[in-house]
C-alpha cells in the first residue's frame, strides 16, 4: 500500500497478485516472482512490470 492509499497489492502464496488502484478493485491481476528485493509482474493482459520491496513494506497474511 502506498502512503496515500492509492495502490494496494495482495500477493498470494500461489504466485498471483490482485491490485487495487485509485479505489478501483481488481484493476490489475496476474502473476509475480520475487528475486531478492525485486518483484517482477506479468498481468493477465501480458503487460510486464517490475518494482522493489522496501524495508518499510507492511506484509500481512489475509485472515491474521
Amino acid at each position: 500500500m502506498t502512503r496515500t492509499g492509492f495502490l494496494h497489492q495482495e500477493l498470494t502464496a500461489d504466485g498471483r497478485y490482485d491490485e487495487t488502484r485509485g479505489g478501483r478493485t481488481h484493476a490489475y491481476q496476474g502473476r509475480f516472482w520475487i528475486d531478492g528485493d525485486r518483484v517482477d509482474y506479468l498481468d493477465d493482459l501480458v503487460f510486464r512490470a517490475y518494482g522493489g520491496v522496501s524495508r518499510a513494506t507492511n506484509c500481512t497474511t489475509p485472515g491474521t
